[in-house]
C-alpha cells in the first residue's frame, strides 16, 4: 500500500510592472544585481592519476614482500592477502573532491568482487611492506561488481575523499584492496574463493588509476543557506578511557591457549604484541591488553566458549573469520564483559552472544559484512558507551545485518554512537521484550536509524536520530523510502512501546509504526497496538503516523501522539497517513 502523499504548500508571486519607466527600473536592478553577485555555480574538473606505489601483503608469507611483482592480490582462505595502493595528488591540493573512481585491470575473473577501504598511513614502503608490518584497513569505501579477465575495474571510492581534509593538506591518498566480505557467508570457505588478482604499477599500460573531479573551495558567497535546523549534538560525549596498566595478572610468553589451560579458573592474564589464535577461556578468567589478536583471515573466532564470568578489556580483534551470523567473539557463557574492545573487520561479524547477562561497555565494533552484534534469545545484555559503525555491507538488509540485531528479552542499549551501517542502525526482532533505549546517537545509517519489529515492552528515550532511511532497503535503487519505511524510528507490529525525548533530524521519515500480517511472527499475535508517542522533536521532510496495508482499524489500538514537536517541513499525519 503505498504512502498517501505528504501534504504539500505552494506559495507563489506574481508581480506586474506596468509602464516603460517600472520595466526599466526592474531591468536597471537585475543587470546591477548580476554585477555584484558571485556565481553560485563553480567549476568542476576531472584528473587521472597513476599509482605511485603498490604492493601486497600475504597472511601465509608474513615476512615476505612483493613490492615489485607485477600483480595485486586478494584472497580469504586458506590465507589472505590484501592489497596496498597509494596516489600522490599534490596539484589537488586544497581542492574539494566531488567524486573519486578507482580503476583496476584485472587478470582473473570472480563473481564476488572486491571491497576497498580507506587507509590514513601514508607512510608505508612498496619494496618493505610485509604482512607483520602493514597498517590496518581503516573504513570501508567501496564495493566493486565482479571482476574479469583482461579487463577494466572501476569501483566508486567517493566516500574516501569526501570531506577527507587530511588529503587536501598532503596531497596523498592511501587505500586497501581486500577480498568481498561475500566470501564469508559460508561457515566453510572454499579455497580461493575469494582470490582476485590486478595488474600493479610495475605493468606500465595497466597500472591502476585514480580518476578525481574536483571543485575550488566553497567561499562564504557560494554556501548556500541553510534550509533546515540541525538538532545540536547531545551534550554528552561517548569517551573511551584509556587503557589501564595491567597489574595482578600473568604475563603470557607464547600460546595463550597453553596459558590458559595450564592456570586455574580465575586467572587474569596480560597479552601484549600480536596474538593469532583462538582462546577458549575458563570460568571467571581475564584478558587485558593492549594486544592485537589478528586472525589472518583464516580463523573463526578470537575468544568464545560457554565459561561464565569472563572478563576481556582493553584489547583489538581483527581480521577474524567468522561464518555467517557468527562473531569474531562470542561470549556463550554468562556474565561476559567486555570492556574497551576495538573490534574491527572481521568478515561477518563482530560480537554474537549466546549466553545471558553479557555487558559490552565502550569500545568499537565496526566494518564488519554482516552484524556488529548480534545475539540468540538471551536475557540481560548491556550495551553502553559503544561506537557501532559501517556494518553490513556483504549481507541482505531483509535478513540480518547492520548496527545491531538482537532477539534477546531485558536488553538495554544506551550511549552508543551507532551511525553509517549499511542497513538498520538498532534493530529489535522476533519476540523481544523489556528493551530500553536511551541516550544514543543515531545517524546516517541507509536502513532506519531504530527498528522495534514484531516485538513488545519497549521504552525508547533521549536518542539523538537523524540522517537515516534515506537509502531505505524497500526503495527502488535504495533511492528514499516507501510508505512509512525509512523512520528515524519505526515500529512494526510490535505493541506496548513508550517513545518520548528523542530529537529527530533528517531522517527519510521520522516516528513511524506499520501493521502487516506477519506470518514470520510468532505467538503472541502482534499487533501495533499500545503505542504512546509523546514530547519528541521531530524536524525535516518525510511524515509521522502509523499505518497498514490489511485492513485493521488502528484507532482501535490505544495508538497516542502527544506534545510533539514538528519542523522543517515535516509532515504529522497522525493516524490518517
Amino acid at each position: 500500500m503505498p504512502l498517501v502523499s505528504s501534504r504539500q504548500l505552494v506559495s507563489s508571486q506574481h508581480a506586474r510592472r506596468r509602464g516603460a519607466a517600472g520595466a526599466a527600473f526592474l531591468l536597471m536592478v537585475l543587470v546591477a544585481a548580476q554585477l555584484v553577485m558571485p556565481s553560485l555555480a563553480r567549476s568542476a574538473t576531472t584528473w587521472s592519476f597513476v599509482a605511485k606505489a603498490d604492493t601486497y601483503v600475504d597472511a601465509g608469507r608474513p615476512g615476505d614482500n612483493f613490492g615489485r611483482a607485477a600483480s595485486l592480490r586478494t584472497d580469504q582462505f586458506p590465507w589472505a592477502q590484501r592489497s596496498y595502493l597509494r596516489f600522490d595528488t599534490p596539484a589537488l591540493r586544497g581542492q574539494y573532491f566531488k567524486r573519486a573512481t578507482l580503476r583496476l585491470f584485472s587478470n582473473q575473473a570472480n563473481p564476488l568482487g572486491v571491497a576497498v577501504y580507506a587507509l590514513s598511513d601514508n607512510s608505508w614502503v612498496e619494496t618493505r611492506l610485509t604482512w607483520d608490518g602493514s597498517p590496518q584497513p581503516g573504513a570501508f569505501v567501496g564495493h566493486s561488481p565482479p571482476t574479469g579477465v583482461a579487463r577494466w575495474t572501476e569501483i566508486d571510492i567517493t566516500a574516501a575523499v569526501k570531506r577527507n581534509a587530511a588529503m587536501r593538506a598532503s596531497g596523498h591518498l592511501s587505500l586497501v584492496v581486500r577480498h568481498s566480505a561475500f566470501a564469508n557467508r559460508t561457515v566453510h570457505p572454499q579455497a580461493h574463493e575469494a582470490e582476485t588478482d590486478f595488474a600493479s604499477r610495475e605493468t606500465g599500460a595497466t597500472a591502476p588509476q585514480l580518476l578525481l573531479t574536483t571543485e575550488p573551495a566553497p567561499t562564504a558567497s557560494t554556501l548556500p543557506a541553510p534550509t533546515t535546523t540541525v538538532a545540536p549534538r547531545p551534550t554528552t560525549t561517548v569517551v573511551t578511557p584509556p587503557p589501564p596498566v595491567p597489574s595482578g595478572c600473568v604475563a603470557v610468553q607464547g600460546s595463550v591457549q597453553s596459558a590458559v589451560n595450564a592456570n586455574p579458573a580465575g586467572t587474569r592474564f596480560c597479552l601484549s604484541g600480536t596474538i593469532s589464535e583462538r582462546i577458549t577461556p575458563k570460568d571467571g578468567q581475564g584478558f587485558v591488553g593492549p594486544a592485537v589478536l589478528d586472525g589472518r583471515g583464516s580463523i573463526d573466532r578470537a575468544f568464545g566458549g560457554g565459561a561464565a564470568n569472563v572478563t576481556v578489556e582493553n584489547l583489538e580483534v581483527r581480521n577474524y573469520n567468522p561464518g555467517r551470523q557468527n562473531g569474531a567473539v562470542e561470549p556463550a557463557g554468562d556474565n561476559w564483559t567486555l570492556r574497551n574492545v576495538n573490534i574491527h573487520n572481521n568478515g561477518w561479524g563482530g560480537i554474537y552472544i549466546g549466553g545471558n547477562n553479557v555487558k559490552i561497555i565502550g569500545g568499537k565494533v565496526n566494518d564488519h559484512a554482516g552484524l556488529g552484534i548480534g545475539d540468540s534469545k538471551v536475557s540481560g545484555t548491556l550495551v553502553d558507551g559503544t561506537e557501532i559503525a559501517r556494518n553490513g555491507f556483504g549481507e541482505s538488509c531483509g535478513f540480518e545485518a547492520g548496527g545491531v540485531k538482537f532477539v534477546a528479552v531485558h536488553t538495554t542499549v544506551r550511549n552508543t554512537f551507532t551511525h553509517d551501517n549499511f542497513c538498520k542502525g538498532l534493530w529489535w526482532d522476533i519476540n523481544a521484550a523489556n528493551t530500553l533505549v536511551e541516550g544514543n546517537l543515531v545517524q546516517d545509517n541507509w536502513d532506519e536509524g531504530i527498528f522495534y519489529e514484531i516485538s513488545q515492552d519497549a521504552v525508547i528515550r533521549g536518542n539523538t536520530v537523524r540522517r537515516n532511511g534515506l537509502h531505505n532497503y524497500n526503495a527502488s535503487n535504495r533511492n528514499g523510502c516507501s510508505w512509512l519505511w525509512g523512520g528515524g524510528i519505526t515500529i512494526p507490529s510490535s505493541f506496548n512501546v513508550e517513545i518520548y525525548g528523542n530529537t529527530l533530524d533528517g531522517n527519510c521519515n521520522g516516528i513511524t509504526g506499520t501493521q502487516q500480517d506477519r506470518t514470520d511472527s510468532t505467538p503472541p499475535a502482534h499487533l501495533l497496538q499500545n503505542l504512546s508517542v509523546h514530547d519528541n522533536i521531530v524536524n525535516g521532510s518525510g511524515s509521522t503516523g502509523v499505518v497498514e496495508d490489511n485492513g485493521a482499524d488502528l484507532t482501535t489500538r490505544a495508538i497516542t501522539f502527544v506534545r510533539n514537536s514538528f519542523g522543517g517541513g515535516h509532515d504529522f499525519c497522525g493516524m490518517a497517513c
